[in-house]
């Protein structure tokens, strides 16, 4: 079925029913136009928010003008409704040109601005490189497309270079990067169908304009906003674009995610974070330790974080009492390296929640007893050590699924159950 009709909103059915008096959160996509940006966040955001999702068919030829104009009278007609309330506008590439036109031209209304990897930089990325070719591009080799767009997205080696260890031996670096390619390469071919040529000459057109428009009337905007910009953005420079527009705009924060790459709010809420050296390895062969690979999950059922170390550096008198406690902490991981090595020691704030429930599981045993080879083979220890690191996080994935399928994971269920049945400790959980 072809994606035909003019650009229309829709609320996500994971977003539940609104709660009265929410704010209103308007999501706008990225070039893709789907409008499901957002989709791992719609459960969480239901809860706080009337979340509507701009949906651009694929077919749509709507001049960036007509999606500000869409976008404006939406804002105006729910300004309208609730004129106390802030009015959420969360840009996702494409989306966050439309979100500052739209901020530039009403700078009366309480608007406040999430965009991610704006692409107010399309001038300066390779994106704009894509366009002549297109152009130019005979109608016979419509099928370079989805090569064209891996370009623009990064080389695809790189592509599927990126979550192959370092430390792998060539014989599984090989064997893993063969692997990445062969399930890649298939991905790009299948975007001819989602972006005959056509569309995608339309969508980098209207990707100039929007960015054009943007950038012009940056000085107008005079809505909060939070730029959430990736470190490894191969489709634009969105850490540099952030700081041109964090000195370019009145009101501005960024936020930036050194390992994310463009799809910034498709990443996930709970991260293994993992130091580069395996010593603890080694240390469990020197006494024939028993290694237990071992994950939990629930500690956001439990409390809400509300204050990170970048909130309380903010806050004077506050952000002192943080150097201090920072400065005379014990550095347990001084000679790592990577993103175990730069975490700050701050007392967080926190906010209770209903509690949730936590969930263990403990993965088969790793025996090192009568393995004295570790000691001496880094490549075997670190073997080793990547295969610990792989189990601990299938734990907390497997668990991070499973919890959903809980029908007790609410407290005020298990409460109900305990009083029913009159035996707290037997509460089922999901079926493994």
């Amino acid at each position: 079925m072809p994606d035909g009709g003019p650009p229309r909103w829709f609320c996500p059915l994971e977003c539940g029913q609104p709660r009265k008096n929410s704010p209103t959160l308007l999501f706008l996509p990225g070039m893709d136009g789907v409008g499901l940006g957002l989709t791992l966040h719609h459960k969480a955001l239901g809860k706080v928010f009337e979340v509507w999702c701009l949906h651009i068919p694929v077919y749509d030829r709507t001049p960036f003008e007509g999606l500000v104009k869409l976008v404006e009278e939406t804002v105006r007609i729910e300004h309208a409704a609730s004129p106390n309330r802030p009015i959420y506008l969360v840009g996702d590439s494409f989306g966050g040109c439309l979100a500052l036109a739209v901020a530039a031209r009403n700078p009366k209304i309480d608007l406040v601005l999430i965009l991610a990897n704006p692409a107010t930089s399309f001038g300066r990325s390779q994106l704009e490189h894509l366009l002549p070719i297109l152009e130019a591009l005979p109608d016979g080799l419509h099928n370079a497309v989805p090569y064209l767009l891996s370009f623009v997205m990064g080389d695809p080696l790189k592509m599927a270079m990126v979550d192959i260890e370092n430390r792998l031996l060539p014989k599984s670096k090989i064997e893993q990067l063969s692997g990445n390619l062969t399930a890649l390469l298939p991905l790009l071919s299948g975007l001819t169908d989602i972006f005959p040529r056509e569309t995608l000459l339309w969508k980098l057109k209207l990707l100039n304009s929007a960015a054009a428009y943007a950038n012009s009337c940056l000085q107008a905007v005079k809505a909060e906003v939070l730029v959430l910009a990736s470190g490894k953005d191969y489709i634009l420079p969105s850490g540099d674009e952030a700081k041109r527009l964090k000195s370019s705009l009145r009101n501005c924060t960024v936020r930036l995610f050194k390992e994310h790459g463009h799809a910034i709010l498709l990443g996930e809420e709970y991260k293994l974070i993992w130091p580069n050296r395996q010593e603890f390895v080694r240390m469990a062969a020197r006494f024939g330790a028993t290694i237990v690979p071992f994950g939990t999950v629930g500690e956001d059922d439990i409390v809400e974080l509300v204050l990170d170390y970048n909130d309380l550096m903010k806050i004077p008198f506050v952000n002192e009492f943080v150097r201090k406690i920072d400065s005379t902490a014990a550095r347990i991981r001084d000679e790592s390296q990577g993103e175990v090595a730069n975490q700050k020691h701050y007392i967080p704030g926190l906010l209770p929640k209903l509690p949730g429930r936590f969930y263990f599981l403990f993965g088969k045993p790793i025996e090192t007893k009568g393995k004295e080879e570790l000691l001496k083979d880094r490549n075997y220890a670190n073997e080793l050590y990547l295969q610990v690191k792989s189990e601990i996080k299938h734990n907390m994935d497997y668990l991070l699924k499973k919890r959903e399928e809980d029908p007790y994971r609410s407290i005020i269920d298990r409460t109900l159950y305990g009083a029913i049945n009159s035996r707290w400790q037997d509460i089922p959980a999901f079926d493994p």
